[in-house]
């Protein structure tokens, strides 16, 4: 076993399914139903403010990463050009972020498969948690190619979903009830499940072509979700009835019967095991870039015959097993959420001093107006 450079064998179609895979991960399961509550219907109108904010942080990202391509991700952006103080503050709060984001959609799945299986929910997603960390263990170019695959079947469910749902329910514009301190409210819980295109940034030191597919797949996995999700959402509206945290199984039930729950049941395990297996790249490669540059012991950068960094990938897993068992799904939601607005802050501060000045000012604003919903979400509201 040996330090080495992480080898080049991504390409763009790899990073947009790690893209789409981490996007598409708990948040319109579980969040959605939270959304439409918060907003009173209008989850579709939280879901596009989300969008627009997410790619307002993206843009940053598509410039940055471009110049600066490398594992470290968001650390080695902000390490690179606000200094290293800057980017040890980043790496803690990209550290959180990830290991909290993975619990997330672990339990998030826990809860779908708990309607059909009478096992404990903790147990289901250490289940989970478990089989990401051996395919992590196959290589990075083996997980991106999973997460393709298992994005596109899970895509395929949603617009199946979706096209059901479309001939049976006469979409409506959004009437917006609520007051717009409540729609951000609701945008600032559901832009976690935008948050997947940092996951891009720190695949792009492993990127074939990172100046060219960077950018590409950064946009293009935004871009596609998004219409799903406001999709989605749209259909929801005529709901009544319903759990908030399985608020598309109800919608499956009423596009497809009984086949409906399950192929969405289906759809949101597979949509956690894709953002768990995305997360725990991104937090491999970052302990791994740690150990590189000194920060943590080097044995972290150590790397298997693969040039897999092995001890990275198991600390990921413990540390995010660790907070299954403590954590709850609503508190999990609304910190990962605060971390990765911190991150992004802080990503367009970089982009703003490296000379992209509009449209990362414009992402800092934004973004500091969600961090407050955020953190109101962590520290008053009942979990």
């Amino acid at each position: 076993m040996k330090t080495q450079g992480l080898p080049k064998r991504l390409g763009v179609i790899e990073a947009i399914g790690l893209g789409i895979g981490a996007m598409i991960g708990g948040t319109i399961y579980a969040g959605s139903g939270i959304a439409m509550r918060i907003t009173e219907g209008a989850a579709d109108v939280a879901f596009l403010l989300a969008a627009m904010v997410a790619s307002l942080a993206a843009y940053s990202y598509a410039k940055l990463c471009t110049i600066l391509p490398d594992s470290g991700g968001s650390y080695s952006i902000v390490n690179g050009i606000l200094g290293e103080k800057a980017g040890l503050l980043i790496c803690l709060c990209q550290l959180l972020a990830y290991i909290t984001a993975s619990s997330f959609y672990a339990y998030m799945a826990a809860e779908y498969v708990e309607l059909f299986v009478n096992l404990d929910k903790i147990l289901i997603a250490l289940i989970l948690l478990l089989i990401i960390t051996l395919l992590n263990l196959c290589g990075a170019k083996e997980s991106g190619l999973v997460e393709l695959i298992i994005s596109s079947v899970k895509i395929l469910v949603l617009v199946v979903i979706i096209a059901k749902a479309s001939q049976l329910i006469t979409p409506s514009l959004p009437q917006v009830k609520t007051s717009p301190l409540r729609l951000l409210e609701a945008a600032s819980l559901l832009f976690l499940g935008f948050e997947g295109f940092e996951v891009i940034a720190s695949a792009s030191g492993e990127l074939v072509n990172p100046e060219r597919d960077a950018k590409l797949a950064i946009f293009a996995s935004l871009t596609i979700v998004s219409l799903i999700y406001i999709f989605i959402a749209i259909l929801s509206r005529s709901m009544s009835a319903y759990n908030e945290y399985t608020l598309l199984a109800a919608l499956g039930e009423r596009a497809l019967g009984s086949a409906g729950v399950m192929s969405v049941t289906a759809s949101a395990v597979l949509s956690a095991f894709t953002a768990l297996n995305a997360n725990m790249f991104v937090v491999s490669r970052l302990l791994y870039a740690l150990g590189r540059d000194g920060v943590i012991p080097s044995i972290f950068s150590v790397t298997g015959r693969r040039g897999i960094p092995i001890l990275a990938i198991i600390t990921s897993a413990i540390l995010s097993g660790l907070l299954i068992i403590f954590g709850s799904l609503r508190l999990l939601l609304g910190l990962a959420n605060l971390m990765f607005f911190v991150i992004f802050i802080a990503v367009s501060i970089a982009a703003f001093e490296a000379g992209f000045r509009s449209v990362p000012l414009l992402a800092i604003i934004t973004l500091s107006i969600f961090a407050l919903f955020s953190l109101r979400n962590v520290v008053f509201l009942p979990h």
